[in-house]
């Protein structure tokens, strides 16, 4: 079975599970092959804005990242870009024959009039005794155009010194954290991580092998 097939088979779960959770849960459905460009299918997109065409976010390229196998994850907490919070859910549909994810299928509950029950659905949302959830939640950006730039400008500023005066083990630090973050599934960002950091493609792919 091709990739596409698969995407296929996966599309009507969109509308199926629209129509069950209702107008509060944005459900979209991610080709990862084309991160820049991964929304296939969405239903109650005015929840986030987005439409199809749309990339995934930077938490989505987190979640991704940090999945390693697992089939899906569930219940996790972001935050839109106006305040409003959302109980996210990402089932990661991977491709048999090679076992790798070629396809998310998420759940973004917008959680914000809910909350206004708090007290009833204390427990629904985790909430704390002291009223205060147990973490924060994430920030979502739902623009990728300018997200691996974004990253990388934090990355680098926190380390205090300019690329020029690092260490290749420093350097190699500046790798592994941005590979945390899911930056090098974006097109583009090993070579701007080796221009930023004054070493060639071929050092970045070294330090992301371990070597």
């Amino acid at each position: 079975m091709s990739s596409d097939e698969i995407i296929e088979i996966a599309r009507p779960m969109v509308d199926f599970l629209a129509e069950v959770l209702g107008d509060l849960a944005e459900v979209v459905l991610h080709d990862l092959r084309d991160p820049e460009h991964s929304v296939v299918a969405i239903r109650n997109g005015h929840i986030s804005g987005r439409r199809e065409g749309d990339s995934l976010t930077d938490y989505a390229l987190e979640v991704l990242r940090e999945s390693k196998g697992q089939p899906y994850k569930v219940n996790y907490k972001g935050v839109l870009e106006d305040g409003r919070p959302l109980r996210l859910s990402s089932l990661f549909i991977k491709d048999p024959s090679t076992g790798e994810p070629v396809a998310m299928l998420s759940i973004n509950l917008d959680i914000s009039r809910i909350q206004d029950a708090y007290k009833v659905l204390g427990s629904f949302l985790n909430i704390s005794k002291n009223g205060e959830e147990a973490s924060p939640p994430h920030p979502i950006h739902f623009s990728i155009e300018n997200l691996m730039h974004q990253q990388m400008d934090q990355v680098l500023s926190s380390r205090g010194i300019p690329p020029s005066r690092m260490t290749a083990e420093e350097k190699k630090s500046v790798v592994e954290e941005l590979d945390k973050k899911g930056i090098f599934l974006l097109k583009g960002a090993v070579a701007e991580a080796a221009r930023r950091l004054e070493v060639s493609e071929q050092t970045i792919y070294r330090y992301l092998r371990g070597s």
